[in-house]
């Protein structure tokens, strides 16, 4: 049997096409004795009156046999809404999700990848409600509770149950490095330090080859004023990722507190990295000014200007060529005064 729509061969039993997803129509029983079309339910054929039998072909299987079926059409479904959701058709892949979803109430895995798709459309309360029937599926998987977890505080800043739902993932899974990570940036962002130094230590423990773990750490130093520590932390991301301009941005912003020419050399490696990014033109501006060289400021704010144009920008590049010795404009730019 094969699908009207797509041709696609179809499974004994399946409600909905492998390829395409289209519902099936269940062709009509009948009479074995004269062929007529049988109504559903009757047990007798309305033009013979011969008594009907359950037909193994027209759905007289085994309960366990119509399960398995249905177990596998929803395996495919799946498999074809991840595919989907792979090509950014989120639309598309929350229906056929949900059709998975019908075949088997009872799979977990089939809300999460629903709820991450809901979470590609925007569509926060409904993402929430498929990991929170996930959860309630399977309540010890800590990959669901991170799912939701991601919802809350990266889409709705919702820390408080972002942390709930971090630390039970940990509960769960002790030695997932990504999990500490998450919770280390919500405590972050909730401004408690030493809680997100404890879990940016651990994630570094679990994972030393993840760069991006010392970068958060390094941010939270710098945030404290520790330059000495944010710096090793960003030599650490350095060694890893030799070639990541922000790297060499942040420990520049760390040696500009420290020794304003290695900050020069800092600088210049994100501008050899990325040449079009006027920050990078703008950063070492400052270090320049702060050395009272402002002849290479100038020129640096110049190129600024010309790759981003903007009030700020010129009146930076007014003082520097004013050679004026309050840098209030660039500081105000760096946080300073």
């Amino acid at each position: 049997m094969k699908c009207k729509n797509c041709s696609e061969e179809l499974n004994a039993g399946a409600k909905f096409c492998p390829g395409c997803g289209a519902k099936i129509e269940a062709a009509p029983e009948l009479c074995k004795k004269c062929n007529a079309k049988l109504e559903p339910g009757k047990k007798f054929c309305p033009e013979c009156g011969e008594k009907v039998e359950a037909s193994t072909e027209q759905g007289g299987t085994s309960d366990a046999g119509n399960n398995n079926a249905s177990q596998s059409e929803a395996q495919k479904l799946f498999e074809l809404g991840k595919e989907q959701a792979d090509n950014e058709q989120y639309a598309d892949a929350v229906k056929t999700f949900t059709r998975a979803i019908e075949l088997a109430p009872g799979n977990a895995g089939y809300y999460n990848e629903r709820g991450l798709a809901y979470v590609a459309l925007e569509d926060c309360p409904k993402a929430l409600a498929d990991y929170g029937k996930a959860i309630e599926l399977a309540p010890d998987d800590a990959e669901f509770y991170f799912s939701r977890g991601l919802v809350y505080f990266s889409a709705l800043k919702d820390y408080p149950n972002a942390l709930a739902d971090y630390s039970k993932a940990i509960e769960l899974e002790p030695d997932n490095a990504t999990c500490y990570n998450y919770r280390g940036q919500v405590y972050d962002a909730l401004e408690d330090y030493p809680n997100a130094l404890a879990d940016y230590d651990k994630a570094i423990e679990l994972d030393p080859e993840n760069e991006m773990y010392y970068l958060y750490r390094g941010d939270v130093y710098f945030e404290q004023e520790d330059y000495v520590n944010a710096f090793a932390d960003y030599s650490g991301a350095i060694e890893l990722d030799p070639d990541n301009p922000v790297y060499y941005k942040k420990r520049g912003l760390c040696l500009v507190q420290i020794d304003n020419r290695r900050a020069l050399a800092d600088y210049g490696k994100a501008i050899e990295l990325e040449p079009d990014n006027a920050e990078h033109y703008s950063d070492r501006a400052f270090a320049y000014e702060l050395m009272d060289n402002y002849s290479k400021a100038v020129k640096d704010l110049e190129i600024a200007y010309e790759l981003d144009p903007s009030d700020e920008r010129l009146e930076m590049l007014e003082d520097a060529k004013a050679e004026k010795k309050d840098n209030s404009v660039l500081g105000k730019l760096f946080g300073k005064k």
